[in-house]
């Protein structure tokens, strides 16, 4: 039995924002909900105390 595949629309295809280099030169700066979010993730959980 074959896999039930659907069709991809023009706009679903359309890939040329993609083609070019340096793509991350669009991307705007994070918020400072998301900035602090990110701080807080990378922030490494630190030494245990003594005893626990």
């Amino acid at each position: 039995m074959k896999p039930k595949t659907t069709k991809s629309t023009e706009s679903q295809l359309d890939t040329r924002e993609f083609d070019r280099g340096f793509v991350v030169d669009s991307f705007k700066p994070p918020a400072p909900q998301a900035k602090a979010r990110w701080e807080k993730a990378r922030r490494k959980r630190g030494r245990p105390r003594p005893g626990t």
